[in-house]
């Protein structure tokens, strides 16, 4: 399956320290500015202002939109993907769900709310997505990759070789930084970084490219360190637990509040900024590599991908449902 799903649900309100580690390389920095001259939608919808990375609508076949409502519409894509990706969230949403298993998962998931066309184009689905973000004033948003593999056992050679291409490095480290954006608090501005950052990022240089989306121009934020890898280990942990779905090529969206602390709260991260680069390195690995999706477990940690949005997860902004094939010798498995 492709990629198109967006699970993990980590957020935050408030933050922690470091000096910002300057790094250079294509694409490494651009202010503000952002869905410049991209057209406006079906019936007031217009494209997600806070979108870090995926296909912007507009610009891609495929994009994101912002419903009056507040609400995200993400186009449904093309088959298979697109109706798996609907299937999906109908299933586990479905009113009558009992399951333990995906009842837990509706707690790493943007709420769905159905499908939304325009009377315009009815033909033309959208996915009726929670936008996680809605509550924050100033959403610091990161997008990562999670995964050794951004493909699915069942991609064409010619496709497995274009996406290690893409980042050779992800087979080793088991994650990509698609994109951010961060507040800056004493420019009152953002800063965005795309995805060409991430690919610049080097064994060397990729904890301190993390370290970027926790800094805002004064201070780490900490607490946002601390709770982002309290809630990326429940997801993990949730994926160990379960052997009904498979995900590839996914991603996790990390969303906290971008304003400045209070000065109680600067006076207590101040005196906790020790640790930072093994804290960081301890989320870098809560998803370890292992041995593809052969054994009893029905995941493979290397091709799990969660989202959902708020301070630490993934946001509906971002939603990428793989799409891949039930695997053959696993009749019981769902793959997502």
């Amino acid at each position: 399956m492709d990629s198109s799903l967006t699970l993990g649900r980590l957020e935050h309100g408030r933050a922690a320290v470091i000096p910002d580690a300057r790094l250079n390389g294509p694409g490494a920095k651009d202010r503000s500015a952002q869905n410049a001259g991209t057209r406006a939608g079906p019936l007031g919808c217009v494209p997600l202002s806070h979108q870090v990375a995926g296909h912007k609508y507009g610009v891609d076949k495929v994009g994101i939109l912002q419903h009056p409502d507040g609400t995200v519409l993400k186009q449904l894509q093309p088959p298979p993907r697109g109706p798996r990706e609907m299937q999906f969230y109908s299933m586990i949403y479905a009113k009558d769900c009992c399951d333990p298993c995906l009842l837990e998962l509706q707690e790493h998931l943007p709420k769905y709310y159905g499908t939304w066309s325009s009377p315009d184009n009815p033909t033309e689905l959208y996915l009726k997505l929670e936008d996680v973000t809605r509550r924050f004033q100033k959403p610091c948003i990161m997008d990562v990759k999670i995964g050794q593999r951004s493909y699915d056992p069942f991609a064409s050679q010619e496709k497995r070789e274009q996406q290690i291409r893409k980042y050779p490095l992800m087979e080793e480290i088991g994650f990509l930084l698609l994109g951010m954006r961060v507040y800056n608090v004493g420019l009152d501005s953002f800063d965005t970084y795309n995805q060409h950052y991430g690919r610049g990022l080097m064994k060397d240089t990729v904890k301190d490219g993390l370290c970027k989306f926790f800094y805002n121009g004064d201070l780490l934020r900490r607490d946002v360190i601390t709770a982002s890898i309290t809630k990326v280990q429940n997801i993990l942990r949730w994926f160990e637990n379960q052997s009904q779905l498979n995900f590839y090529a996914s991603s996790l969206l990390f969303v906290y509040e971008g304003l400045p602390l209070t000065l109680d709260e600067k006076s207590s991260t101040l005196q906790k900024n020790e640790g930072f680069l093994s804290t960081i390195t301890t989320l870098i690995r809560v998803s370890p590599p292992c041995t593809p999706c052969t054994r009893s477990k029905a995941i493979c940690r290397a091709s799990i991908k969660a989202s959902r949005t708020t301070a630490c997860g993934m946001t509906a902004s971002h939603i990428r449902t793989p799409a891949s094939r039930r695997p053959t010798r696993r009749s019981k498995q769902r793959s997502v």
